[in-house]
């Protein structure tokens, strides 16, 4: 392909080209040659089920013919992103095939490159945001978005400064589910954020280390206080580490919590399911269901043994998927 693309710039007079891009194609050297094309008004490349992009860089250069650009099949955002830099007199755009899910990543020169003008991005529902610093100047905006993930590998910049820019990218009305994979978290930070997203209704913990502090004087602070009485969080997924103290933290402020997930932890299993079930009796507690996983035929055995024997609950089922322990009740 990239030989015949050649043979085509000696061709002055070439104005409309469709062209497909099947997997193993150097990408980014189809896009130069097909921008190098002198007079092309028309373009569309259809790219392959499962092709392979290449990181493709912004043009700074101003000097493309082509009007209408149609790109059909799985292209990446990011890659539509960046094409559109070469096309500067593109007048009409058409993309058939959008992805559901939008990663934000960490670019350079962040703060230099403002953009006034958003970019819509209507058939994203997940957006994922790997630096937090790209929400604070960002062009893009998905107002149909519902899902969103933080995730930071700058381990220096865990303190969620941005909290209040994520309306700037997404309604924050609409998000029913937030999942936080990001670590050394502080607790009053996470509070901001479910104060600015009100809706939730599906919270999960890929990792959140939190780290000491006087969890009391917390709970007793006015900011608490509103997200514990106004938020709907229904379930709470944590991946990895728990704590019994961080459980009873998350009960006191999600109230109305009816599913828990949890990984299997020797330390602190039977206490922390001992805890649960009795504060389901003592308390205007909606929690109805468990799942634990990860666990094995010894500790099945023994989470069973730890319901009857104590009588912690009257009318309940149990089923084991894999080494998964489903509690109802």
């Amino acid at each position: 392909m990239e030989n015949l693309l050649h043979s085509f710039t000696s061709l002055p007079n070439l104005s409309s080209l469709a062209i497909p891009i099947a997997q193993g194609s150097n990408t980014n050297t189809i896009y130069n040659l097909i921008f190098q094309l002198p007079v092309l008004k028309y373009c569309k490349m259809t790219f392959e089920e499962n092709i392979s992009f290449e990181s493709l860089p912004r043009s700074t250069k101003l000097s493309n013919s082509i009007e209408h650009l149609v790109i059909n099949g799985a292209c990446h955002y990011a890659i539509i992103d960046a094409l559109l830099s070469y096309v500067p007199q593109l007048r009409r755009l058409s993309i058939n095939y959008l992805r559901k899910c939008f990663t934000l990543t960490g670019e350079p020169n962040l703060d230099k490159n403002v953009c006034h003008e958003k970019t819509i991005f209507d058939s994203v529902h997940h957006v994922i945001i790997q630096d937090e610093r790209v929400i604070v100047n960002s062009s893009k905006y998905f107002p149909n978005a519902n899902e969103l993930t933080i995730f930071n590998q700058r381990a220096s910049c865990s303190h969620w400064n941005s909290t209040y820019y994520i309306d700037g990218i997404i309604p924050v009305i609409q998000i029913t589910k937030l999942t936080i994979d990001y670590s050394h978290h502080p607790f009053n930070k996470l509070v901001d954020l479910l104060y600015c997203i009100p809706n939730i209704q599906t919270l999960i913990f890929k990792q959140l280390s939190l780290p000491e502090m006087d969890y009391f004087l917390l709970q007793e602070s006015e900011k608490f206080r509103l997200v514990s009485n106004q938020n709907k969080i229904k379930s709470i997924t944590f991946s990895l580490d728990y704590s019994l103290r961080k459980i009873k933290l998350f009960m006191n402020l999600c109230p109305k919590l009816q599913q828990l997930t949890i990984g299997m932890a020797d330390n602190c299993l039977e206490i922390t399911v001992q805890f649960l079930l009795l504060e389901t009796k003592r308390t205007i507690c909606h929690l109805s269901s468990l799942c634990i996983f990860g666990m094995n035929t010894i500790s099945n055995k023994k989470l069973k043994t730890l319901i009857e024997s104590k009588n912690l609950l009257d009318d309940y089922s149990i089923k084991i998927v894999d080494r998964n322990f489903y509690l109802w009740w």
